[in-house]
């Protein structure tokens, strides 16, 4: 099958061709200047995607779905930009309580795993228990 490539046009000053010419002669690692371009446009977009956090940062990976939703919204003018979306969804979920509701249902569900680990380990002991006391009843017959 063959592969079917676009061809894209850029504008960049002259300077900008010879700062790019310069970088490649000292790095052979990329054969043209097409191959470089292609390699520094897709490196940006996946460190734009994910991000190295300051301590007040947070990443988020969205869905495909969810991510549709936000960029029309944007596109629509609805928020300035994904941050702003984000920010008045979860200040909107916090008002509302449903991020409470949330934190309740996960603390309820979190009991219940840690109720029944207590309850199958209680059982453990327990069965351990009756078998130890029949081998020792077997050893005093």
């Amino acid at each position: 099958m063959e592969s079917k490539d676009t061809k894209l046009t850029i504008r960049i000053t002259e300077s900008e061709v010879d700062e790019i010419d310069s970088f490649l002669r000292n790095n052979p690692r990329f054969s043209s200047r097409s191959e470089f371009l292609r390699f520094a446009a897709l490196e940006y977009v996946a460190q734009n995607r994910v991000r190295i956090l300051g301590p007040n940062e947070v990443s988020l990976k969205l869905d495909r779905i969810m991510e549709q939703t936000l960029s029309f919204a944007i596109r629509e003018g609805f928020f300035n930009d994904r941050n702003d979306a984000i920010m008045e969804i979860l200040n909107e979920a916090r008002s509302s309580g449903l991020i409470s509701k949330i934190i309740d249902t996960k603390n309820s569900e979190l009991k219940a795993v840690m109720k029944r680990s207590q309850d199958l380990k209680q059982e453990n002991q327990a069965y351990t228990h009756v078998s130890k006391d029949s081998r020792n009843q077997d050893r005093d017959l």
